[in-house]
């Protein structure tokens, strides 16, 4: 008669896998950004490989089918849980600081554990030891095999904590710690693991960070648009509602950024080349805003809103300069037109407002700037 316990086991399991499933077939590229979507489907199909090959290895292990021993797939389990970690690290670097997370040198040498972890596996007897009766038994540094994943979830705390330290942005903090809370399921599997083995808490502990990303990622396809990556109105509303109450104490300026004949360049070059100038313009908005920590956003159509603290910025017109130069720079290594402009206007705001006011006064600002050209 089967143990209870095997068949709670292999349920749980089971259970998690068509959940695992159900969530990677849902999503997609309207969810987050390119390479947080590549790194959410990387750690999922991850997860569906290592609970695929938990249940075989505990099948085999408790000799359900009399096939093969299962030390293959203990062997295969131990790499993928290892490999898991490393696709939250680079999940996390992406969240919170992406051009790092492209670097040569990132990519390369965040994927060395991987290698020293499977190198131990398969060529000592440190975690696993394959006896002359062909059982699997435990090596004698066998919880070697969390320790190198805690190490990742420990990046993951330093890499978290420093980007939240080093912003001002309260939405950006809250962002950048939700990682943290995200991190806690794999990370008290894996320790819970490390003292019972037994207990099948890693697979259900990191489903549930999972199911929390996602849910991350529902709610920042809420606030942000889907082609620039950048906030969106809504976003921006919320945002602006913040800082208009507390503008006394804490004054900011806010700038209204159009794309000047957009419905033109969308006519002559096309709609591609169109979202392509879009891009253009939120690219540029980073590299100008880069140093300021200011608040960025695509508030709609060919408009976009910059927010930084006024604190910061000696003369206003510098962002301006700035903008243009970077949208010029950008263009050209696009081998777009440079007859392409933006207009551009600002206000200093150091009272409260009303929202609508608001951008009411700044729209204007932007419209001067406009028909000054004409």
């Amino acid at each position: 008669m089967v143990h209870q316990y095997y068949i709670e086991y292999v349920l749980i399991n089971i259970m998690c896998l068509v959940i695992s499933i159900i969530i990677a077939s849902r999503v997609n590229s309207d969810v987050g950004n390119d390479l947080e979507v590549y790194w959410y489907h990387f750690i999922i199909s991850m997860v569906i490989l290592f609970i695929m090959t938990d249940v075989t290895s505990f099948i085999l292990k408790h000799q359900v089918i009399h096939l093969i021993n299962g030390f293959i797939f203990k062997y295969i389990r131990c790499i993928i849980s290892v490999i898991i970690a490393y696709g939250w690290f680079r999940f996390t670097l992406v969240k919170v600081n992406r051009k790092l997370a492209e670097t040569t040198i990132i990519k390369y040498t965040s994927f060395i554990p991987v290698i020293i972890t499977a190198i131990i596996v398969c060529c000592t007897d440190a975690i696993y030891k394959l006896t002359t009766d062909n059982h699997v038994i435990h090596g004698d540094y066998y919880r070697l095999q969390w320790v190198i994943p805690g190490m990742y979830f420990l990046m993951i705390v330093i890499t978290v904590i420093e980007a939240a330290r080093k912003t001002k942005s309260l939405t950006k903090k809250k962002e950048y710690y939700s990682l943290l809370l995200i991190g806690l399921g794999p990370s008290s599997g894996a320790i819970v693991s490390f003292f019972m083995d037994s207990l099948p808490v890693v697979v259900p502990a990191t489903l549930a960070s999972m199911l929390m990303i996602f849910m991350n990622l529902q709610d920042g396809r809420i606030h942000t648009d889907v082609l620039t990556s950048l906030y969106n109105r809504r976003a921006t509303d919320e945002y602006l509602i913040e800082r208009l109450a507390k503008a006394k104490m804490k004054p900011f300026i806010i700038y209204m950024i159009d794309v000047d004949n957009f419905k033109n360049i969308n006519d002559t070059l096309g709609h591609k080349n169109g979202d392509l100038v879009l891009q253009i313009v939120a690219e540029a908005m980073r590299f100008t805003t880069k140093h300021y920590d200011g608040f960025i956003a695509r508030w709609g159509g060919d408009e976009f809103i910059i927010v930084l603290d006024e604190e910061k910025v000696d003369q206003a017109e510098n962002i301006i300069n700035l903008m243009n130069y970077f949208f010029k720079y950008y263009l050209f290594q696009h081998h777009l037109s440079e007859d392409f402009s933006l207009s551009i206007g600002y206000k200093k705001c150091q009272q409260e407002l009303k929202l609508a006011e608001l951008y009411h006064q700044v729209d204007q600002e932007m419209y001067q700037q406009k028909e000054a050209k004409k």
